[in-house]
């Protein structure tokens, strides 16, 4: 047990898979109600598909690998090389996600409330996913060619946990809070994570609104 607390990023990638899956499984509960539409058919015909073919295909081999990490010692290559691994399919599913709920916006469901539902279990799995970024290539964790950001509030000091504090804090702020970037596709990558943090709540404040709205009426 203590092994895997050590190798904490086994536990945020467990973490942000189980609950992309479970949004999958959320889907298999909802039906469109106008299947004409495009926005429908794009949506629920890619959550049928990852459902039916994508995951029996990739979560063996996404288990292969974390148990490869797991077994593995925390220093040595084949540990780095399989979290990275781990890491670049996670940030692949979240930006499939992010284009799944943005579309779902214009899908009319049985369930009016799904889009709120989904928006509100992807917010803390992309603020993770991002926390782990900035950890993975800001200075001890990477060489100098690799640094792509700055924590400016720990300093030498800093630990993962003030990586994950600062993307966390993107929500109560305007903008990424003590992590700057080193240079400039550190500062475009920052760029992206705070569109995308104001792109999911502003689906959950619309979608909030819609609702209390629809309320009110009927």
């Amino acid at each position: 047990m203590k092994n895997l607390i050590l190798k904490w990023e086994i536990i945020i990638f467990l973490t942000i898979e189980l609950s992309l899956i479970c949004g999958v499984e959320i889907f298999g509960k909802v039906s469109s109600i106008n299947t004409e539409n495009l926005a429908s058919q794009l949506v629920f015909g890619t959550e049928n598909f990852m459902g039916k073919y994508w995951y029996p295909i990739s979560i063996p081999i996404y288990n292969v690998i974390l148990f490869t990490a797991i077994l593995s010692h925390k220093e040595s290559r084949n540990y780095r090389l399989c979290l990275d691994m781990l890491g670049v399919y996670s940030c692949a599913r979240i930006l499939m996600t992010l284009s799944i709920i943005n579309t779902m916006l214009f899908v009319k469901t049985d369930i009016p409330s799904i889009l709120l539902l989904q928006t509100g279990l992807f917010l803390p799995i992309l603020l993770m996913m991002w926390g782990w970024i900035y950890w993975r290539f800001s200075p001890p964790n990477n060489n100098a060619a690799g640094r792509l950001f700055t924590l400016e509030i720990a300093g030498s000091n800093a630990i993962a946990y003030d990586y994950f504090l600062a993307s966390f804090r993107t929500i109560m702020a305007k903008n990424l809070v003590g992590i700057t970037g080193s240079n400039r596709i550190g500062n475009t990558l920052i760029l992206v994570h705070e569109i995308m943090v104001w792109d999911i709540l502003a689906l959950i404040f619309s979608r909030a609104i819609g609702l209390a709205t629809a309320g009110s009426i009927h």
